[in-house]
């Protein structure tokens, strides 16, 4: 898997291209004031293991979070 890495809610993000596409799209539309389908993750409340959920409902698993540094990876 290829990596990308997004800052998403002070966290920075890695993934794959599909949800580091949606994640970018849900912010872009917060910073815009467009929040009628988006929503702000509280990534400090993920622990390893705990599965994510995007928009369509495909799951990914936190893999790794350090909430010190503030980054998370998910696959």
């Amino acid at each position: 898997m290829r990596k990308f890495r997004i800052l998403s809610n002070g966290y920075t993000v890695t993934t794959n291209q599909e949800l580091l596409s949606e994640l970018f799209e849900n912010q872009s539309e917060l910073l815009n004031g467009r929040n009628e389908f988006t929503f702000e993750i509280n990534w400090f409340n993920f622990k390893e293991g705990i599965a994510y959920y995007d928009n369509n409902g495909k799951r990914f698993i936190v893999a790794e979070i350090d909430h010190e540094n503030k980054t998370v990876k998910l696959v």
